[in-house]
């Protein structure tokens, strides 16, 4: 509607996608002013908000013809007529703190569009839009002419203050990673799908279809203040800061998924450490939360968590990869120590002295020491057969010097053997251990002590170094050692359960167990043959997570209306693969089940 006390001589009408301020500067140009700030004196505004997302649009809508509420749906406010409501774009909510984030706080144009158009599409009032999804070309932040900033006050759309015109600026090609960037949000601004989109960064349009401009655009910034590239904007200017963000969004998120393991094989901000043997739940939950408690993800960012959970299936070391198998050195009971191999034939008084004096035979104390183990470590190994193959056939020894010097070289023989094979194999280890440490502990366990000398022994603990020449010389990787002793301690067990049980009480099928500790949701220890669940992780895991038949039953509803409420309220759910890995079981993370609850 048109009204007659129109002050203008034309009143142009908004293109759908028009920006608002760049249509009062449209309105300027066409009626011959040399600023929309004369635009906004007539209008009865102040003269700020010709470069203010807080322009009271229902003052600008009598001076164009047009009743009080047709320019809403242009208004950067949800509510026109309040300036603390939350920020928009036409009719799309960008969410909570837009205004800082998602709406540029500069200006940037494409000459190139404006020419073609005869207006600003709404797409440049985003601070995202670096470059433009038609020309491939970066956005126009400043006149070529007077190197100024571009400002919402200047005589027209393509015209400087200087005088200069924008068209006769020298334009710079973008990327293809951003141009394909810039084409997804130009199409989301627009209600256009993404799914025609032709490009060849492989950015995952297929889950980016249903998410919403504002929804997009906190992801984008999200990830991007994620990964390690990603800088604050004091230390930038905006068009370095919000390049930055882009530039670090389309490493995670072009080549799909490639680009995502990358980020999550790198040290990104939520992890811990980037160490391969470092289990899945403990170096990414910092990952998880800062998503799963983003007021926008939900279910339609859900493929986000498949990947995240498929990536630790397949590529790191679960909390049972590689364990070593406690085995028996020698199952036949019917073996003899070398300490009770002893040789009985006749020598002489003086010949046995003159043994001990060139110390071809040892005490206990002697053979231990030279040995470099505890006593107690000795005698369990010799017990169990450990030095049988180390044994010289008919050496003299006696019940107070029951070791030969021989046997004794034999095994010392064998550990620098070791060593050898160890380097090897060797690899850089910030965190590393001696042997003698390790056996001198009085709260290890001395099975435990045992174990470890077998193992090495036996190859199945490798020795990356070694400071002198005995057992209390070798250099341990101290991570790999923690783990093994961790899965041996006999507190442990005390304080574990059967995989069976845990099905139980969780409440969810017994296959999906093996995942959830490759994972490191549940804490496994693998003791002999079994293998058992920790306790407390179990509590930990319930306390966190649910499974859809103990939630079904705690709702009071079928397992049906549980998926349809899942779909409806967009709950975000860990999807786990189990079995042969076909078939994905859906954890549902308990801070949901308020929201799933409510409302019916």
């Amino acid at each position: 509607m048109t009204h007659d006390s129109c002050l203008l001589v034309r009143t142009p009408a908004p293109h759908n996608d028009e920006s608002l301020l760049g249509y009062v500067l449209r309105i300027s140009e066409e009626n011959g002013y040399q600023s929309p700030v004369e635009i906004a004196q007539l209008a009865g505004m102040s003269v700020q908000h010709v470069n203010s997302r807080h322009l009271p649009v229902r003052k600008l809508a009598p001076i164009v013809g047009l009743d009080s509420q047709d320019l809403d749906r242009y208004s950067y406010l949800s509510d026109p007529v309040d300036p603390a409501s939350r920020f928009k774009l036409n009719h799309h909510d960008l969410g909570p703190r837009a205004r800082m984030h998602h709406l540029g706080r500069g200006v940037r144009i494409c000459p190139l569009c404006i020419k073609e158009g005869g207006f600003i599409d709404a797409f440049w009032d985003l601070a995202i839009s670096i470059a433009c999804p038609r020309h491939s070309i970066k956005a126009l932040f400043k006149c070529h002419a007077c190197n100024s900033k571009i400002e919402w006050a200047r005589p027209g759309l393509l015209s400087c203050k200087c005088g200069a015109d924008y068209l006769e600026a020298p334009l710079e090609g973008a990327s293809i990673e951003t141009v394909e960037l810039m084409q997804i949000i130009y199409a989301k601004t627009h209600d256009q799908s993404i799914l025609g989109l032709r490009q060849v960064s492989q950015f995952p349009l297929e889950n980016f279809e249903d998410i919403a401009l504002g929804q997009f655009l906190h992801m984008l910034r999200t990830f991007a203040f994620l990964s390690i590239g990603y800088q604050k904007a004091e230390l930038l200017g905006e068009y370095e800061y919000v390049t930055n963000i882009v530039v670090c969004f389309n490493s995670i998120f072009s080549n799909w998924p490639n680009g995502f393991i990358g980020y999550l094989q790198g040290d990104n901000k939520l992890t811990y450490s980037n160490k391969p043997s470092q289990n899945f739940w403990k170096k990414f939950r910092g990952l998880y939360r800062a998503l799963s408690q983003g007021f926008w993800f939900d279910r339609k960012c859900n493929f986000i968590f498949d990947e995240l959970v498929v990536f630790g299936l397949k590529k790191m070391r679960g909390s049972l990869y590689d364990l070593i198998k406690v085995e028996p050195k020698n199952k036949d009971l019917s073996h003899i120590p070398l300490v009770k191999r002893l040789n009985f034939k006749e020598l002489t008084h003086e010949n046995f002295l003159k043994l001990v004096q060139l110390k071809q035979i040892r005490t206990n104390v002697t053979a231990a020491r030279d040995l470099g183990l505890p006593q107690k470590v000795l005698f369990a190994l010799d017990d169990l057969g450990v030095f049988n193959e180390f044994g010289v056939p008919g050496c003299y020894k006696s019940p107070s010097h029951p070791w030969n010097k021989k046997e004794l070289d034999n095994i010392l023989s064998k550990l620098q053997n070791i060593l050898e094979a160890g380097k090897l194999r060797k690899r850089e280890s910030k965190n590393t251990i001696h042997l003698s440490r390790l056996l001198g502990r009085n709260v290890l366990d001395l099975g435990v002590k045992v174990s470890i000398v077998m193992d090495i022994l036996d190859q199945k603990i490798t020795v990356h170094d070694m400071v002198g020449s005995n057992f209390g010389g070798p250099i341990l990787d101290e991570d790999v050692v923690k783990k093994y002793i961790f899965h041996r301690c006999p507190k442990n067990y005390r304080d574990s359960v059967p995989l069976c049980d845990v099905s139980i009480e969780l409440s969810i099928p017994g296959l999906l167990i093996d995942s959830l500790i490759h994972l490191g949701f549940l804490t496994a220890i693998k003791h002999d043959s079994e293998v058992r669940v920790l306790k407390k992780s179990v509590t930990q895991f319930s306390e966190k997570f649910i499974g859809k038949e103990l939630l079904s039953k705690l709702l009071c509803i079928d397992g049906v209306e549980l998926s349809r409420r899942i779909e409806s309220e967009r709950v975000p759910t860990l999807n786990i693969p189990f079995g042969d890995g076909d078939d994905c079981y859906p954890l549902i993370p308990k801070i949901f089940i308020p929201r799933l609850a409510s409302n019916f």
